[in-house]
């Protein structure tokens, strides 16, 4: 329609240089959206004073809905020392406190974003902002971030990544750091156990597999995690899980196998005979008082 076409053109003028526009779900009624660009507009204008005094007293000055006074431009150019160009902005406070690379949210409104003497700084959260705008020179004070980073492929960059190039032979490095878990008896199982990777994953076409992918670059080599969290974990100290040494005996790899395929000892083997092994040994651990009568008698 020709309204869509031109609200597109409107919507990317008003984004060029500074990001003034705002958006409103139309389907609302006109108070509700009366309300909504009040609150917008209201809570700019208290930021831009806020942010005026605070700079005019030489304090931090928080850049919350400062988006509409502040060019892209210059956003990009008066990044701190915690961000790398073209990279992502790595939390100071986490880098001082702790050594660990956490990487900030995207904020469209700028709400963990401070400016500090001319430098804008960017916290993972609220309370890492609060920290930083109360104490900046401890922060700012921190050593450098590392010349190596690590950066997360993208789903389709990862899967094209050949086996042989992986590190730890696609094992995942956070798994085995870690080491085998302790049984309940206290001993450990052995350290093979703990080389794990992604399971396999069917196409709905079923004619090929994929391997859920989390893989990430760092010092000119390519790790594959075993999820989520592990790749937040290798993310945050990378330096840790480089250069691990396998051991010698490696675990088999496992091939996914169709159940219905199986004889039928194997099919039983595969389906049933967990449950009956189970239900066995809690009857023979109950020990019936009269095993000859029946649950009537």
């Amino acid at each position: 329609a020709v309204w869509e076409a031109e609200g597109e053109g409107s919507a990317a003028a008003l984004a060029t240089e500074r990001d003034v526009l705002i958006e409103v779900d139309g389907a609302q009624s006109k108070a509700a959206i009366h309300a909504e660009v009040r609150e917008t507009l209201v809570g700019s204008s208290l930021g831009r004073q806020l942010y005026l005094e605070r700079k005019c007293t030489g304090l931090p000055a928080p850049l919350h809905h400062q988006a509409k006074w502040i060019s892209k431009q210059e956003l990009v150019d008066k990044r701190g020392r915690f961000t790398r160009e073209g990279a992502d902005d790595y939390c100071p406070v986490h880098w001082k406190l702790h050594d660990e690379l956490v990487v900030c949210p995207k904020n469209k409104a700028l709400k963990f974003v401070v400016d500090i003497g001319d430098e804008l700084l960017v916290a993972c959260g609220e309370e890492c902002k609060w920290d930083l705008s109360s104490n900046p020179k401890y922060y700012m004070d921190a050593k450098p971030l590392p010349d190596d980073l690590p950066a997360l492929l993208s789903r389709e960059e990862a899967a094209v990544v050949p086996e042989d190039q992986l590190e730890c032979k696609g094992y995942c490095p956070v798994t085995f750091f870690d080491g085998p878990e302790k049984q309940e008896n206290g001993a450990l199982l052995p350290i093979q156990t703990a080389l794990r990777k992604p399971e396999k994953d069917e196409e709905q076409d079923h004619h090929q597999q994929h391997i859920r992918v989390w893989v990430v670059a760092y010092a000119g080599a390519k790790y594959r995690m075993l999820d989520e969290a592990k790749t937040d974990r290798f993310m945050r100290t990378p330096w840790k899980f480089r250069g691990l040494q396998l051991p010698v005996k490696l675990p088999f790899e496992k091939e996914k196998v169709d159940i219905n395929a199986l004889p039928l000892v194997g099919y039983l083997e595969q389906t049933v005979v967990d449950g009956v092994t189970d239900g066995l040994l809690s009857v023979g651990k109950a020990c019936p008082r009269f095993p000859g009568i029946g649950n009537k008698e």
